[in-house]
This record gives C-alpha cells, structure tokens and sequence, in this order.
C-alpha cells in the first residue's frame, strides 16, 4: 500500500540521488514553500532511462512517508499512476528561491525552467537555442536584454516544471543519454527536443527564478569558490 493512497499528492519533487547531499541542499529543501499535496521522489543513479542497457537497478523501495527512490522514467510514471499532476526537477547540487517552486508554476504553462549556471569549464547559463543543426549557449548579456518570461530551444532539468500531462503525450523512452559521439545531445536536450517535435512546446524561462549551483564553486554570473 502506497501512503499517498490515503490523499494523492498532486505534485511531485524528483531528484537524481546518488547517495549524499550537500549539507546546504538539504536545509534549502526544508525552506521550499510547497503548493499543494506533494511526495519526494529520489531516483536512483543519473536521471536517465538506462533500463535497457541493463544500468539501472530497478528495485522499488518506499522509504517511510515521503520518498520513492527509483529511476526517473519509472518514479514519473508511478507518480502519474498515483495522482501526480505536476513534476519539479530540482537536483541535489541546486538550491533554489523559497519560493521557487510557486514562481515556476505562476505562468500557467506545462514546461518552465528556472535559470542555473552549469558547473563546467565555460559556465553557461542551463538553456540552449537551436541554430545550424547544433544547439548554443545564451551569453549572460543576452539573457540580461529578454523579458520575465522568454523560450529556448532546449533546457537543463536541474531545475525544471513540468506538467505530467506532456508525459502522457510524449512517447517513451523520456530521457536518453546521447552516447554515440561527443556532439551528441544530453538527456535534457534529449527531452526538450522531443517534447517539441511531439507535442510542439518548447521551454519557458522564468529569467528572475535564479538558483544556485553548488559544489566546488557556485556558479552564475560571478562565480563564488565555496568549500564545498
């Protein structure tokens, strides 16, 4: 027996879990204002549906109230499968505003992304357009001219809103890791590519929902080394 079955969560928080957190990640988590019945979902291992390569351990385990460790593709549909209407992406290195979760929801569109700078050599911002056959990076400048509210081609899912009803229309597998060469395209961008050419939504930014990229440095437009 499920413990939602009792009152079904409506939203659902997912984060890839691969066995620690940071200390600042975990406070953050208990400072987010949550809308509505909600579950945690941790997957384990990368946010990818690896299943058939034979990679994911598929092994279900409810962990007292509030957590369902599992992979991705597997907790999205068992979230769907029990009332879920609504997916966060949050992942364990990103710390987000309190209130995060509410803005993401306030433009009333099904895919939204909030703005985190990737921990990399080049630290691009998590969003991508689409140009010549190969998706680009935003500079910091070019962000700094859009409104609240702008689209990309494709986006992180570090930090991501979706509504469950796109997974209902996209077909599976949902996300995908690119391994053929070393243009090839990431889950995320495998999503968001997919989600357009099936369902013909692409990403919306909220531009001023800025979170934090933790680790061995914090990541934005001036990078912050932390002891992390």
């Amino acid at each position: 027996m499920f413990f939602w079955e009792d009152a079904k969560p409506e939203l659902a928080i997912l984060t890839p879990y691969k066995g620690m957190v940071y200390m600042q990640w975990a406070a953050n988590q208990e400072r987010i204002i949550i809308p509505t019945r909600y579950t945690r979902i941790e997957s384990t291992g990368h946010m990818i549906d690896r299943e058939r390569n034979g990679l994911v351990d598929n092994v279900l385990n409810i962990k007292q109230y509030d957590e369902l460790f599992y992979s991705a593709d597997r907790a999205i549909e068992e979230s769907m499968d029990n009332g879920v209407r609504e997916i966060v992406f949050i992942d364990s290195d990103i710390v987000i505003p309190p209130d995060g979760i509410l803005r993401l929801r306030y433009p009333r569109y099904p895919l939204v992304t909030g703005l985190y700078w990737e921990r990399n050599l080049y630290h691009y911002a998590s969003i991508r357009v689409f140009k010549d056959g190969k998706y680009y990076p935003i500079s910091n400048d070019e962000i700094d001219k859009q409104g609240p509210y702008f689209f990309v081609d494709a986006c992180g899912a570090g930090y991501l809103y979706v509504d469950a009803e796109i997974f209902k229309r996209v077909s599976r597998p949902w996300f995908v890791w690119g391994q053929e060469s070393d243009e090839s395209p990431s889950e995320d961008i495998y999503f968001s590519e997919k989600v357009w050419n099936e369902v013909g939504l692409k990403p919306m930014v909220d531009r001023f929902n800025v979170a934090k990229h933790i680790g061995p440095a914090e990541y934005g437009k001036e990078i912050t080394w932390t002891s992390g």
